[in-house]
């Protein structure tokens, strides 16, 4: 029995080493091809300011699209999690392309949000797929989808390691005893393997800085816990905004619900100079690691963010909550006569980490973009972000009823 036993295991094992290595050679290309059409939108955005008065426009077409195709899948990410914590039906494929032109959409109007999410939701959904091509089991399901959400993460940050513990951590921080060798290992062929295909592809990652950390000293230590409480409290404060304003817009009929918003987004551009809010943002992160910005710029951010997620515009919260990470750090660094760059570096990861419940990814993440001498004032900041941002997170699985 236990020969007969052994053979099926090993063939079972094969079959997922199969999927997973398939799964994260499909993340890389999917996403690095989305990394550079995203290049070529904010280019042309950035070459065409007129082009963010399409906001109202696109506020109306990206729910049409949903409606007219897939009406579950505007959840979004949100739905691949819940199907990573409780399998009962395959995603469908169709969030791939539904993600990646919506996504498309909302950045070519100048709408303030992230990347993330469209790379997760297209590895995910994709790695779904072949679960279901393969007729897996919905254990096998359960851990197919976490090598899609590794790989998705790896491809799109550049970041190997922290991609596979992305795939381990998410809705389950502290249950370690869930992370199992099996898990631990098709994490990891799915994270490598999507980031070598992104880097063979010359994906637009951000570029590696080398952080020197500072002598150690107690008033160093006390700041870096003023950060931690500080980046919690922004934390909670915009899981709980952004939640709250979720659920005002969802009082909206839907079909008006983006054009309403994306109207009051347009007034906002042309009322006040806020061009530097619109897409991205990638350079004014990049800034606040040389020149400290005004306190004001952060705050900025923040609600254009969670007005634009509210509104329905597509892409996620990783890159805006890294804006607002790293030029508050910087800021607050500036006050405090500390190193800019360290600061923005730790404020870069500690703010989402604390955001999304993933400490331990961000301070890997931080210790492959900003080097491995960070690491321990890296994992302290994400951690003591963590503790202090309270029990929920961006990825909290609430529904709200209509």
């Amino acid at each position: 029995m236990m020969l007969t036993k052994c053979p099926n295991q090993l063939k079972q094992n094969f079959r997922l080493f199969f999927i997973t290595t398939l799964s994260g050679l499909i993340s890389g290309m999917l996403v690095s091809s989305f990394l550079y059409c995203l290049n070529l939108v904010t280019e042309a955005r950035n070459e065409n300011s007129y082009f963010i008065y399409g906001l109202p426009l696109v506020g109306l077409i990206i729910p049409s699209i949903y409606k007219l195709v897939h009406a579950k899948a505007v959840r979004g990410f949100k739905l691949i999690l819940e199907e990573v914590q409780q399998p009962e039906q395959f995603v469908s494929w169709v969030m791939t392309p539904l993600i990646y032109i919506t996504s498309l959409l909302s950045h070519l109007v100048g709408a303030s949000v992230g990347r993330e999410s469209a790379a997760l939701q297209m590895s995910a959904s994709s790695a779904d797929k072949l679960a279901y091509w393969f007729g897996l089991s919905n254990h096998e399901r359960n851990l197919v989808l976490r090598t899609g959400l590794s790989g998705g993460f790896a491809a799109a940050l550049g970041a190997p390691w922290a991609g596979m513990f992305f795939g381990l951590e998410v809705l389950h921080t502290t249950q370690l005893k869930k992370w199992t060798p099996k898990l631990f290992f098709f994490c990891f062929i799915s994270s490598i393997t999507a980031w070598s295909i992104s880097v063979l592809l010359k994906a637009p990652h951000f570029e590696i800085l080398t952080i020197e950390p500072p002598d150690f000293s107690s008033q160093l230590l006390f700041h870096l816990l003023i950060l931690a409480l500080f980046i919690g409290l922004i934390s909670r404060f915009y899981t709980e905004a952004l939640r709250q304003t979720e659920f005002i817009f969802h009082k909206i009929p839907e079909i008006w619900r983006g054009g309403l918003g994306g109207f009051l987004v347009l007034v906002l551009y042309l009322i006040f100079p806020l061009s530097l809010y619109q897409g991205l943002g990638l350079e004014s992160i990049l800034s606040a690691f040389t020149l400290p910005p005004s306190y004001e710029i952060p705050l900025i951010k923040i609600c254009l963010t969670i007005l634009a997620i509210a509104i329905g515009f597509k892409g996620g919260d990783f890159i805006p909550l890294v804006f607002i990470g790293s030029t508050i750090a910087s800021a607050l660094a500036h006050h405090w006569q500390e190193p800019i760059s360290f600061f923005a570096a730790l404020g870069f990861v500690s703010l989402f980490g604390a955001a999304s419940k993933t400490p331990l990814t961000c301070g890997i993440l931080a210790c492959e973009l900003f080097g491995w001498r960070i690491s321990t004032y890296a994992f302290l900041l994400t951690y003591a972000s963590y503790a202090t941002a309270g029990p929920f997170g961006i990825y909290s699985l609430e529904k709200y009823k209509d």
